[in-house]
């Protein structure tokens, strides 16, 4: 292939009396969508990689063996990473005597002059060269060339910055390294993707399609927006303070998303819809049908995981089939490491739902094989709502849930609910522990505490604390465990106000390190 492509150059490279001879260019690298490597070489260049302007202002450079694209189902582009001072124009060409050039592009001229180019390819393509012309820059030298996965977007917080070929990037002046807005054509990825938008300072982000969505969001911490929410493209996004990176990406099966999207999603054409948050991205978000599918994925995980009674073992369905699990859930990897784990232990036959669960929870690495065939945690959390909730308690629910995730995997967020819990008066505690068992927790477990502590104070807006729990919880109580009702009812004013002052500590923590409120785990607004 490049021997027949080396004659046709050599012949016009003749006709033009200069002298013909490829070179291996040392410095420049080239691999294929698996990895394997290719040897790059210059013609007419004696293996030099830089170009210069005047006589040297443009170069072929064939690549041995010539790249593959992805099959069909597997979008890939050509990176093409080059140092420059200004623009280079790319040519993309295919084997054949003809030189055929399948698609031709621009490296834009970014402050910084390391660039690389993300080149859509069709399914299929064969890249046996790629030519760089300088149009307006002094100089150029080519880094690298490979077929990756696609990508589609811009984002200057990696090195070099990435940039594909077909999106448009709006500055508002000359010169300037990070872009205003940025529209994007169609998704390579189909509905199955997501849209994100990172600012480089705390601003308001844009993120959307035919519907459009504002986040004030946190210096390069990215909002992100499924495209089955945005709906039909074309896309865009937008931010004064300029886009640090903004793009679509596959969702994989699980779209980062806004944590209040999964709200408005579509319903799930199955048993569940799967989503990660994009505040704590390897957390996996489960939108089941109804709380029957729910419960038969999950109802003895959560026996196993905090039932008195219950917790560490696992029961037969005929044991737990009258008793009430959860109508939202959430889980750590260690506990579900140990449930998994155990099953495969003890050879205990767990339902098909759940033994698909736990493939999916090995699929991303919330839980991890080990080589000799057993479980550990991985990283991550997984949490769960059902559609049969009514909005407001999947509003409530999912941001209960949320905050478990957080709690599971920030350090300073659990050790703020540890100094909370600490800080407590004899009646305040009291106040906790009564409402833990009564809602069936295994009040034992000092982490479940905590993190049922945080959880209930941060599920609504702080000026709705006392209401919640002073209205609702505390009358229930005193209901249902008549001997305390005098000692509740005594300390009301005392609990009311260290719930209320609790839930301000951790609402602040939450807005000042993620961009959240309690009651409002959601940054972006129709």
């Amino acid at each position: 292939m490049i021997d027949r492509l080396f004659l046709v150059l050599c012949l016009f490279a003749s006709a033009a009396s200069v002298s013909c001879g490829p070179s291996v260019v040392p410095t420049v690298s080239a691999s294929a969508l698996d990895g394997s490597p290719s040897v790059v070489l210059a013609v007419d260049a004696a293996g030099a990689a830089r170009l210069e302007a005047g006589d040297d202002a443009e170069r072929t450079y064939l690549i041995d063996p010539p790249l593959l694209a992805g099959l069909p189902g597997q979008p890939s582009d050509l990176a093409v990473t080059v140092a420059s001072d200004g623009k280079v124009s790319v040519d993309v060409a295919g084997p054949g005597n003809d030189f055929p050039v399948l698609v031709r592009s621009t490296v834009p001229a970014l402050s910084g002059g390391l660039v690389e180019l993300r080149i859509p390819l069709e399914p299929g393509m064969v890249v046996a060269s790629v030519r760089l012309g300088l149009v307006g820059a002094a100089w150029a030298e080519p880094v690298s060339l490979r077929v990756t996965p696609a990508f589609r977007g811009y984002d200057a917080g990696s090195s070099p910055v990435v940039v594909s070929s077909d999106v448009t990037l709006s500055f508002r002046q000359p010169g300037d390294r990070l872009p205003v807005s940025i529209a994007f054509g169609p998704s390579p990825f189909g509905w199955d993707a997501w849209l994100s938008g990172t600012p480089s300072d705390e601003s308001v982000v844009t993120l959307g399609g035919a519907v459009s969505f504002r986040v004030v969001a946190t210096p390069r911490a990215p909002a992100a927006l499924p495209l089955g929410i945005a709906g039909i493209g074309p896309y865009e996004a937008s931010c004064r303070a300029g886009l640090v990176e903004a793009s679509i990406r596959p969702g994989l099966g699980a779209p980062l998303t806004d944590l209040h999207m999964i709200l408005d999603g579509p319903p799930p054409t199955g048993d569940f819809r799967l989503y990660r948050w994009d505040v704590q991205p390897r957390t996996l978000v489960m939108d089941f049908r109804d709380y029957a599918t729910q419960d038969r994925y999950l109802k003895r995980l959560a026996f196993f995981a905090e039932k008195p009674g219950f917790r560490g073992r696992l029961a037969a369905d005929p044991e737990i089939a009258g008793l009430h699990g959860w109508n939202a859930h959430d889980y750590p990897p260690w506990t579900l490491a140990a449930f998994f784990g155990m099953a495969e232990k003890d050879g205990f036959p767990l339902n098909g739902e759940e033994r698909a669960l736990g493939e999916l929870l090995i699929g991303y690495g919330v839980i991890v094989r080990r080589p000799d065939g057993g479980l550990e945690p991985g990283e991550g959390a997984l949490v769960s709502i059902a559609r049969e909730s009514s909005d407001e308690l999947r509003r409530t629910f999912i941001d209960h849930e949320a905050s478990h995730a957080l709690f599971f995997q920030d350090a300073e967020y659990r050790a703020l609910a540890a100094s909370l819990w600490e800080s407590h008066s004899r009646a305040v505690t009291d106040f906790w522990l009564i409402h833990f068992r009564w809602r069936r927790y295994d009040v034992t477990d000092e982490y479940l505490l905590l993190n049922e502590l945080q959880a209930y104070l941060v599920q609504q807006p702080t000026t709705e604390t006392a209401a919640y729990l002073g209205d609702n919880v505390l009358p229930r109580l005193a209901t249902a465990y008549p001997d305390r009702a005098p000692g509740l009812l005594a300390a009301r004013d005392e609990i009311m106000a260290v719930a209320t002052s609790d839930a301000a500590m951790l609402n602040a923590y939450l807005s000042d390190r993620r961009g959240l409120g309690a009651g409002d785990f959601s940054r972006l607004a129709r």
